[in-house]
């Protein structure tokens, strides 16, 4: 006689739980395109109170060592050999080592929404770049109008980059884990994300010095 224990419960499929990951993973990362525009666009319809004071000349002072030092970090020169005194007099901080890069020490991922740690990194140097831009600024000194942008696709490459970097692997093997895949999936679509974000507000203050600014709330 048959019964219902005669037949072995079904399994769950490990696919059907990756692509239940990958959905919750595009939804997440949905939600957090639209809290992030609905928050910078916020910030957007407050006029900036330094608009008329941001620098954008397309050709830098020959003596702009802030200028200078932070095209060497945009371009991924190693080290902090070449941050001269008067420059790190002006940050008020000796710059510290990401892996080869420089960055800010007390720098951090500033976000409405929650970032993957592994972004933190990258997060340092890139708050390392604007202060750079904010000691031209207050130097007075012209910024190209290229170095804003060049900063923030730095910050692009390191954040994808620590996705790959920290992907979970299968054990002994050279390829993605399923549920790694997923992972590292969900992982790009964040950094996608920060990165139009950060793209927007430099659009939105003409790839001048990132100036602090008050939230309209």
């Amino acid at each position: 006689m048959l019964t219902p224990q005669s037949f072995p419960a079904a399994q769950p499929r490990p696919y059907l739980r990756t692509e239940s990951r990958m959905r919750r993973f595009r939804r997440l990362a949905l939600a957090a395109l639209c809290a992030g525009l609905l928050a910078l666009g916020a910030v957007a319809l407050e006029p900036s109170a330094h608009a008329g004071q941001l620098s954008t000349n397309t050709t830098a002072a020959p003596h702009s060592e802030a200028v200078r030092t932070a095209s060497l970090l945009a371009h991924d020169v190693g080290g902090t050999e070449y941050f001269p005194p008067s420059v790190v007099a002006g940050l008020g901080y000796s710059p510290a080592l990401e892996g080869r890069i420089a960055s800010k020490a007390d720098g951090d991922c500033s976000s409405p929404i929650s970032l993957p740690e592994s972004f933190e990194p990258a997060c340092r140097t890139h708050d390392l770049g604007y202060d750079l831009l904010r000691l031209a600024h207050r130097n007075g000194d012209p910024l190209p109008e290229a170095l804003r942008r060049e900063l923030d696709a730095q910050f692009s490459r390191g954040i994808h980059a620590s996705c790959d970097e920290h992907g979970e692997r299968e054990p002994g093997g050279h390829r993605f884990s399923l549920r790694a895949r997923a992972d590292n999936a969900g992982c790009h679509a964040m950094a996608s994300i920060a990165y139009k974000a950060v793209q927007i507000n430099t659009m939105r203050q003409g790839n001048g010095a990132p100036v602090r600014e008050s939230l309209p709330w």
